[in-house]
């Protein structure tokens, strides 16, 4: 545990230490957490006496992003692939309507 304590004095009283892992629950199988802590109080040698922080599940909203990482993949791959004017609409007119009228 060496570099716990190396750590104890290199990290600032104002700095917010986050991450993310991944724990796993008896019956739900891998969930994602963030983990966010602070020191809160030094003992007179500097070394870390007391820790505050917290942990939120962010499961589901990993899970939103990894999809939407996926579909931003593909997006970018098709329009690697696919020519630039394929599906695009053709504008024949310049002038506009209002549906306010």
């Amino acid at each position: 545990m060496a570099f716990n304590r190396r750590l104890q004095f290199v990290v600032g009283d104002s700095q917010l230490l986050e991450w993310k892992v991944r724990w796993r629950h008896r019956d739900l199988g891998w969930r994602w957490f963030s983990i966010s802590s602070k020191v809160f109080k030094r003992a007179p040698d500097g070394r870390v006496q007391q820790v505050i922080g917290f942990v939120r599940d962010i499961h589901h909203q990993t899970l939103a992003n990894e999809v939407i990482q996926r579909s931003e993949a593909r997006y970018r791959l098709l329009t690697r692939i696919l020519p630039i004017s394929s599906g695009l609409p053709t504008v024949t007119s310049s002038r506009t309507t209002s549906a306010h009228r």
